[in-house]
């Protein structure tokens, strides 16, 4: 149950994650020895773990989205989870996603980006506003937001980058 006079916290090695309301997954035996907290719904603030207190520096993490602490550098790096999944809203009435459709026949980017960035939760921001009148036809639904992606930057000649928490579109848009 809430309660902002006992906050729930998770210590491990390095660093101390606040629970906001929230499932979650925290890794602290990576292979590059770095710490890392992967959200799936809701939030956490995720601090380091300086003499168990919440003191030092400190990131919010929301779905989708992953904290990695850098222990020598003492400093967190936010970025997306290896495999974004579809996210719930609060909002929605049912609390289960049975079928997303990404079924598109000539519709501009400017939406397709759009959808992904609400089922996704995902900002995905185009270097160049000509790629919005872009023009995508094609049935993605069952790939995952990667390979959409990539099949979406094959067919209107751009590509993708991962920058931090958000995805940018690269190309020169469409004649």
């Amino acid at each position: 149950t809430p309660d902002r006079q006992k906050p729930f916290l998770v210590y491990s090695n390095r660093i101390v994650t606040r629970v906001l309301g929230t499932s979650f997954y925290i890794d602290t035996k990576t292979a590059s020895g770095k710490e890392e907290v992967s959200v799936k719904t809701g939030k956490v603030l995720v601090s380091s773990n300086e003499k168990i207190s919440l003191k030092g520096p400190s990131i919010i993490v929301t779905p989708n989205q992953k904290a990695i602490y850098e222990p020598e550098r003492g400093i967190f790096e936010a970025t997306l989870v290896e495999t974004p999944r579809p996210i719930l809203r609060e909002a929605a009435p049912i609390p289960v996603i049975t079928a997303l459709s990404f079924t598109y026949d000539q519709v501009k980017l400017e939406k397709v980006f759009r959808d992904l960035s609400d089922v996704y939760g995902i900002e995905i921001i185009p270097e160049n506003s000509n790629l919005l009148q872009c023009r995508f036809t094609g049935d993605v639904s069952d790939e995952d937001l990667f390979t959409k992606l990539k099949i979406i930057c094959l067919t209107t000649r751009s590509n993708y980058e991962v920058q931090g928490t958000r995805i940018l579109i690269q190309g020169k848009g469409c004649d």
